[in-house]
């Protein structure tokens, strides 16, 4: 029988709440850094594109007078400049952009304070920071803090339904312009047009954000709960957003790929894939490569599914090839035959044993 004293029962008491500390501490730090992910997004956007400024400039007047310093001619001196000034671009990119994220990240409200005001200006460097925003949230489904609600936080940084919601205002700009005046034949026609189209974008762009289908978290959590609406709000989305460019881009290619997949025996690319599984790549590819995400996002969502449909198509290859060898319909193995050949002008006579010819060993035969 457990015996409890007065230290066991303390002892016990401590561990709980060491414990307890412990997890709030886990959930604070969780909050702080969603609430502060928009913010470093932010950071990471804007400081990407001045570190971009500034390591361009500066990689092209070190790579300037480098060439100079050597003897080089102008123009040999401007081409060095413009690679040097590329290079620093990068360079200066990337350590811009950590940067920034770090300042985001650590600067708390004042920083949250600053990148409010910064997205909402007009700028260059408001876009940026509004796209490191988007990216950030197309990641991790955070949005920025500091407003109202979530779906006045997506608009701030102009993602989600807010690209929709411009191009209907447009549109109706444009069949007001068309209407009233006296545009070319065919104008009021072109201007309908649009403006039915923005709408049916603008609902499914509204319901995909509703939905959460802008990240790939949410994509993927109603992707679990509903597949059949995630799957057909998404690609909805994404065909009435554009054109018939865009459509072709984003669809016909992938729709081409994959049907040139099936009659290639193996992966282009030299690496042994068979047709199915380089089929199953594509078509993934496409169907969560298409999903309503920012850019980011869209990108990581395209390669984990083009990984899962290669594992699926790879299974089908495997189990055509085990099918074909049951039926003896593999690559039949080279005839060996008496033959001669010449070398150097003198013919030589070549045999085969009895094993290669497939015939039993001598005294052996029927």
């Amino acid at each position: 029988m457990v015996s409890l004293n007065p230290t066991t029962v303390r002892a016990f008491q401590e561990e709980l709440q060491k414990e307890a500390a412990a997890v709030d501490a886990l959930r604070t730090a969780g909050s702080y850094l969603s609430r502060q992910a928009g913010t470093a997004g932010a950071g990471m956007g804007a400081g990407g594109l001045l570190g971009a400024g500034v390591g361009t400039g500066i990689g092209a007047v070190r790579g300037y007078q480098e060439a100079k310093a050597q003897g080089a001619s102008g123009g040999q001196a401007a081409l060095s400049a413009l690679g040097k000034g590329v290079h620093g671009g990068l360079t200066g990119t990337a350590v811009g952009a950590g940067l920034g994220g770090v300042a985001g990240l650590a600067g708390g409200e004042a920083a949250t304070g600053m990148a409010k005001k910064l997205v909402a200006g007009k700028n260059s460097l408001a876009g940026a920071a509004r796209f490191g925003e988007r990216q950030v949230h197309s990641l991790t489904g955070a949005v920025p803090s500091g407003y109202a609600s979530r779906g006045e936080a997506m608009g701030a940084m102009q993602a989600g339904a807010y690209p929709a919601r411009e191009r209907l205002d447009a549109a109706k700009k444009g069949l007001e312009a068309a209407w009233t005046g006296d545009g070319k034949p065919g104008a009021l026609h072109k201007a309908v047009k649009e403006h039915v189209g923005a709408a049916k974008h603008l609902e499914v762009a509204q319901k995909a954000e509703d939905m959460g289908l802008t990240s790939v978290p949410g994509y993927l959590k109603s992707l679990a709960t509903n597949p059949v609406d995630t799957l057909k709000t998404g690609l909805k989305e994404q065909w009435h957003s554009g054109g018939l460019g865009s459509k072709a881009i984003m669809f016909g290619l992938p729709a081409a790929d994959m049907a040139s997949q099936l009659g290639k025996a193996d992966d282009p690319q030299g690496q042994g894939r068979g047709r199915f599984e380089s089929f199953g790549r594509a078509a993934g590819q496409m169907a969560l490569g298409a999903a309503p995400i920012p850019l980011a996002g869209q990108l990581a969502l395209g390669v984990g599914a083009g990984s899962l449909g290669g594992l699926v198509g790879a299974g089908v290859d495997r189990k055509l090839d085990r099918k074909k060898a049951a039926q003896g319909q593999g690559q039949p193995l080279p005839i060996l035959t008496h033959e001669e050949e010449s070398v150097g002008g003198a013919p030589v006579e070549k045999h085969y044993t009895n094993a290669a010819l497939g015939r039993p060993p001598e005294g052996l035969g029927a």
